[in-house]
């Protein structure tokens, strides 16, 4: 017997799955359809299990859509939705957004095909990708381009956008703090840091936590704090803590003058 607390978190699964399927351009020659069609009926026993208000599968096979179909509701029917709600049927080109799980997918595929010899880790991105070229990109190798999956998606949109260079990519990630990376990230879009800034910035935090750990080991409200100063202002932040009692230094790093100046207007608005 199925509770009502079972069923939280679920979508409304239709009685007629048909009526909630779309199907685009399919091409069936020179493959089985009844292997298409297993794949179809393992995602639509997916979908009856209502957890997901919708599923969308493309598989291509040397080359060709074999199978491009939709189940479910894009709007409508998730679990907060009310019972009343317009259901607005998925169709085969809805947009999702994934964030970042299609890094895993594509970083592990692209190691697939270099399992059977079809690329190189060391081949440049614009061999695959001519209009790969902008902004020095035509140097970058596909190594290169993996490493920067790590990179948070916001990141990535910059880079591809053209007001973040592969150099300055390469450099934010050896910053380890995400929020700290993606302050980094929007000041170099404006025109704000070199990439020889970005490479400084992160090799004095390195030099700077190996020093505090030795000389200081903040408690965790004083480290949560330095972060905050950190991301608010976009460089880095050092606490000299004495004894207790006694006076300390709260450092604020630059690299010219113009960050400088841009720092002092910072402090002087608030």
């Amino acid at each position: 017997m199925t509770g009502q607390d079972d069923l939280r978190g679920r979508v409304q699964v239709p009685a007629d799955l048909d009526a909630a399927t779309a199907i685009g351009d399919e091409d069936h020659s020179g493959i089985d359809p009844a292997a298409v069609e297993r794949i179809w009926q393992a995602a639509r026993h997916w979908y009856q299990a209502g957890m997901h208000p919708a599923i969308q599968v493309c598989v291509r096979h040397n080359g060709r859509v074999v199978l491009n179909r939709a189940i479910g509701h894009g709007w409508g029917n998730a679990p907060t939705d009310p019972a009343d709600a317009e259901k607005i049927p998925v169709k085969t080109d809805t947009p999702f957004c994934v964030y970042s799980s299609a890094k895993a997918i594509t970083a592990t595929v692209v190691h697939m095909l270099v399992e059977r010899g079809q690329l190189s880790l060391d081949d440049r991105v614009c061999e695959y990708i001519p209009t790969y070229t902008s902004h020095g990109k035509d140097r970058t190798t596909i190594a290169n381009s993996i490493r920067l999956l790590k990179l948070e998606s916001p990141i990535q949109e910059l880079l591809e956008e053209g007001r973040l260079t592969a150099g300055h990519a390469r450099a934010l990630l050896a910053v380890e703090d995400p929020q700290t990376r993606l302050g980094l990230a929007r000041r170099i879009a404006k025109g704000g840091m070199t990439v020889r800034q970005v490479e400084r910035f992160a090799s004095r935090g390195t030099r700077a936590r190996t020093v505090a750990s030795v000389a200081f080991a903040p408690d965790p409200n004083t480290k949560a704090a330095l972060e905050e100063l950190q991301r608010e202002y976009g460089t880095r932040v050092h606490l000299h803590s004495r004894q207790s009692g006694k006076p300390g230094q709260l450092i604020f790093e630059y690299y010219d003058d113009s960050d400088l100046s841009r720092l002092y207007d910072q402090l002087m608005r608030k």
